[in-house]
């Protein structure tokens, strides 16, 4: 499976006004793209969106998968937009940036895990 992740310069008419007088834009958007359609395209693409996710994590990064962004990153003016190749499909748009603050955890119950023998 092809991919790549290409980075969005955000734009003042995108951002609006930026919050953080530290930097001009506080968060840039990069997205998951799958290079043509593939049987696990989908599926390959959400993965590596993980593992971006966790690493930014790790590195003390903010990131958030903007899931209402998908459907018009397909149509037509969305691809031309980002100029993407028609065979090019837009998988996952993810923001990330520096968070203002980081919530406490929450509480989870225990994991209810049933084998199988």
């Amino acid at each position: 499976m092809d991919m790549r992740v290409q980075p969005i310069e955000a734009t003042e008419a995108a951002v609006g006004q930026a919050e953080d007088t530290t930097r001009r834009y506080p968060w840039k958007l990069g997205i998951v793209i799958a290079l043509g359609a593939g049987l696990w395209a989908v599926a390959d693409c959400s993965l590596a969106a993980e593992n971006l996710m966790l690493a930014a994590h790790a590195a003390g990064l903010g990131t958030c998968w903007i899931g209402f962004a998908q459907g018009w990153l397909g149509t037509p003016e969305g691809k031309s937009a980002l100029k993407l190749p028609e065979t090019d499909i837009p998988i996952a748009p993810i923001i990330v940036g520096h968070p203002k603050s980081v919530p406490p955890a929450v509480s989870r119950k225990p994991p209810r895990i049933d084998w199988i023998t």
